[in-house]
C-alpha cells in the first residue's frame, strides 16, 4: 500500500520562502539512518533516487510505501534544511490523506489549539488572524496537515515560526505542514499554493510579470482601512472613484508585497500620508506629503513590515499633493504712469480701474489644481504716502481675482514696491492668461521701473513681473 504526500507532489523552500531549486529529499526509516525508498507513483514499481533531487521550482513526486519515514532535506549545496522523523503511515495509522487522518473543521481564532482535534488533518475556516496553534499537541507525533478556507493571516512569532519570518496571507485551498516544537512553540516547514505558485520570490529573472487583476467596486467615499473582494491574491488593483476621494490604508500587508494601483476613472483618488486607518494598514508617502493617483495615472506600492506601512516606492503620472507640476514667467522693464484710480471702499477692482503692467498665458494639466500667481514690482510716484494697489486678473474676467496694496515713501523720491500672490482654482485644463494691473489712489501718478518724473531707472534692469506656478491638488 502507498500513500500520497499531502500535497499533490512534494514542495520545498528556503528560508527566504523561494523554491528550493536543486534541494536533496534524503528517506530513512523513522528513527534511523537506514535508507528507505519512496516511489514516483502509486505502484510502487519505481522508486525515487535517494536523495530525490528538486527541480527548479522545488518540487518532485513522492509517494510513501506502507512504513514509517524520516525525511531529511538539504540545498543544493548541501546545507541542512530541515529534519523529520515518525511521517508516513503504517498499518496501525489511518492512511487517508498521507496519514494525517480525516479533514476536522477548526474555525480560526488568535489561538487554534490543533492538538484538541481529533485527527492531524484541521481544515480551518473563517478569516480570524492566527496568532498561535496552541500547546497541548504532543512532541511525539508532533505533524499536522492544516488546508485553510478562507483568506487570514498567520502571524510571525517566537510561537509561530513562518517561512522568510514574515506574515503570511492565506488564499483559499492553501495547505501547510506544520511541526510542534513543544512549550506552545510551532514551526511552518512547507507552504503550497492553491495555485502551485511559491510562497515568496524574491530573486527575479528576465521580465516580471504581476499577475492577479481585481476591479473592485467603484470607492464612493473617504476609505479606512481598504479591503477590496480578491485582495489575498491579487498584484494589480484597478480602481474608480465618483469624485476626488480620499485612501488612509489597505488591510492585509505583508512584508515586502507589491501592489500596482492603477486609476481606470477620471477622478483623482488621494493617498494620505499615516493618517486614519488602523496603524499597520497606513501609508508612508514620499517627504510625507499627500499623493494623488490622478485618472489614468498608476502607483506602486510596498509593504514595510519593518515600519508597519505601506510605502509609495514608484508613480506615474501622479505627482504628490503640493507638488510643482510647471511654473511660467513674464517680466517687463517697460515705464509704466498709472493714473487709474482703484476706489477705496467694499466694491471689488475692475479692469476699467487700472493699468496692465504685463500677463503670462498657463495650460493647466489638471482643472482640480491650483494656479499660484505672484506679481511684484517696483518704482516712485508723483507725490509722498501714494497707496498703490497691485491686481490680478484672469482671461476676460473685469473683476479682480486679488488686490493688495502698498504706500510710497514719504520722503527722498517717495519710492514705493508692491507684492501680491494669490491661490486660484484651475477649473479647466484650456490656456489661461493671468495679468498683472496696478492703480493709485485719486489724486496720485505712480511710475512703475522709473523716478518720479517718468525717467527710466537702473539702465533698463528694474522690472515688474508676474509668476504663475501649477501646484498638484
Amino acid at each position: 500500500m502507498t500513500t500520497l504526500q499531502p500535497f499533490p507532489i512534494f514542495t520545498a523552500a528556503d528560508a527566504n520562502g523561494n523554491p528550493l531549486s536543486g534541494g536533496k529529499l534524503y528517506s530513512y526509516a523513522a528513527g534511523t539512518s537506514t535508507p528507505l525508498d519512496t516511489y514516483t507513483d502509486n505502484t510502487t514499481d519505481s522508486p525515487n533516487l535517494n536523495p530525490v533531487i528538486l527541480n527548479a521550482a522545488g518540487q518532485a513526486n513522492v509517494w510513501y510505501g506502507d512504513a514509517m519515514y524520516k525525511l531529511v532535506l538539504y540545498d543544493a549545496n548541501d546545507v541542512l534544511q530541515w529534519e523529520e522523523d515518525n511521517i508516513g503511515t503504517t498499518s496501525a495509522t489511518s492512511t487517508s490523506n498521507g496519514g494525517f487522518g480525516a479533514a476536522e473543521d477548526a474555525e480560526s481564532a488568535s489561538l487554534v489549539d490543533l492538538g484538541t482535534i481529533a485527527s492531524h488533518f484541521a481544515n480551518i475556516t473563517g478569516t480570524v488572524t492566527i496568532n498561535s496553534f496552541g500547546t497541548s499537541a504532543s512532541i511525539e507525533a508532533p505533524i499536522y496537515l492544516i488546508k485553510f478556507e478562507s483568506a487570514l493571516t498567520l502571524t510571525n512569532s517566537a510561537s509561530l515560526f513562518l517561512p522568510g519570518s514574515a506574515d503570511v496571507l492565506t488564499a483559499q485551498n492553501d495547505r501547510a505542514l506544520v511541526e510542534y516544537l513543544g512549550s506552545g512553540a510551532w514551526r511552518v516547514f512547507s507552504y503550497m499554493r492553491a495555485d502551485g505558485s511559491p510562497l515568496y520570490v524574491n530573486t527575479i529573472a528576465g521580465a516580471l510579470s504581476l499577475t492577479g487583476d481585481i476591479s473592485p467596486s467603484q470607492l464612493v467615499a473617504n476609505t479606512d482601512d481598504w479591503a477590496p473582494v480578491g485582495f489575498s491574491t491579487a498584484s494589480s488593483i484597478r480602481f474608480s472613484t465618483d469624485a476626488s476621494r480620499n485612501l488612509t490604508g489597505i488591510a492585509a500587508g505583508t512584508d515586502g508585497r507589491l501592489v500596482v494601483l492603477s486609476n481606470i476613472g477620471s477622478f483623482p483618488l488621494v493617498i494620505k500620508n499615516d493618517a486614519t486607518s488602523t496603524a499597520a494598514n497606513r501609508f508612508l508617502t514620499p517627504n510625507g506629503l499627500d499623493y494623488s493617483i490622478n485618472g489614468g495615472g498608476s502607483a506602486i506600492i510596498q509593504y514595510d513590515a519593518t515600519s508597519s506601512r505601506w510605502r509609495v516606492v514608484s508613480a506615474t503620472g501622479n505627482p504628490r499633493v503640493g507638488q510643482v507640476i510647471q511654473s511660467v514667467r513674464a517680466s517687463t522693464s517697460n515705464v509704466f504712469n498709472v493714473t487709474a484710480i482703484v476706489p477705496f471702499d467694499n466694491t471689488i477692482p475692475q479692469t476699467s480701474e487700472g493699468l496692465q503692467i504685463v500677463t503670462v498665458a498657463i495650460t493647466p494639466t489638471s482643472s482640480s489644481n491650483i494656479l499660484r500667481v505672484t506679481v511684484s514690482g517696483g518704482g516712485t510716484s508723483n507725490v509722498g504716502g501714494t497707496n498703490v494697489y497691485p491686481m490680478i486678473f484672469r482671461d476676460s474676467n473685469t473683476d479682480a481675482s486679488a488686490v493688495g496694496f502698498s504706500t510710497t515713501a514719504t520722503t527722498s523720491g517717495f519710492i514705493f514696491g508692491t507684492y501680491l500672490k494669490t491661490d486660484i482654482v484651475a477649473g479647466s485644463t484650456a490656456a489661461t492668461t493671468l495679468k498683472f494691473y496696478a492703480g493709485v489712489n485719486t489724486g496720485a501718478q505712480a511710475y512703475f521701473n522709473a523716478n518720479n518724473s517718468g525717467g527710466a531707472l537702473f539702465g533698463g534692469t528694474s522690472t515688474a513681473e508676474i509668476t504663475v506656478e501649477e501646484i498638484s491638488a
